[in-house]
């Protein structure tokens, strides 16, 4: 559920109610001897909003991709199982379902830009990772070694991670991670 929030005038020196996210109780915003009133307050003659909460019942399900090379990106996809046609290569953009009614969806960098000008690719590291859950733990090492066979890049080979499980990460043609895992047996 997504929450929305609804702007109402406030003045400056009310106190702010707070939400305690531990235990639900509602309590005053910290300020003077509980004043309820912040104290970076004390110079401001404005007014701001307070928060009124709306609730809208929105359901994710795309996940969208950009991408630099549709037809690269679209076949190590396709190596991991997902059914796309090979007819989408050269479409700007390509949706692929994944069960449960979510898509992922992938968008080239040129069709973005078309609607969004502001838009370039992100730097220094990843935004988004995939996981694609494997029925054992030995299926991990298996689905890195092939993907590694098949040229892609494989990241970090496989590990028991500290979490319970056996973890492996590659990725797209666009440097996205796609991590690969299992729990480990009596994990």
């Amino acid at each position: 559920m997504l929450v929305v929030r609804v702007n109402h005038e406030r003045r400056i020196g009310t106190p702010v109610s707070t939400r305690c996210p531990s235990d639900g109780a509602r309590g005053r915003a910290p300020g003077p001897l509980g004043s309820g009133v912040l104290p970076s307050e004390k110079f401001k003659t404005h007014h701001y909003p307070v928060d009124n909460v709306v609730r809208m019942k929105l359901i994710p399900n795309v996940i969208e991709l950009v991408v630099s090379d549709m037809s690269a990106t679209l076949a190590f996809y396709r190596f991991l199982g997902l059914d796309i046609s090979p007819d989408a290569d050269t479409a700007p953009h390509v949706e692929a379902e994944l069960g449960g009614g979510v898509k992922l969806a992938f968008d080239s960098e040129r069709t973005v830009q078309s609607f969004d000008t502001d838009w370039s690719p992100p730097r220094g590291g990843h935004r988004v990772a995939l996981a694609c859950s494997c029925e054992t733990p030995e299926d991990v090492d298996k689905a890195y070694e092939m993907v590694v066979a098949a040229g892609y890049d494989g990241h970090l080979a496989p590990w028991d991670a500290f979490w319970g499980m056996r973890y492996a990460v590659v990725r797209d043609p666009d440097g996205v991670p796609v991590d690969l895992f299992a729990p480990l047996s009596g994990g």
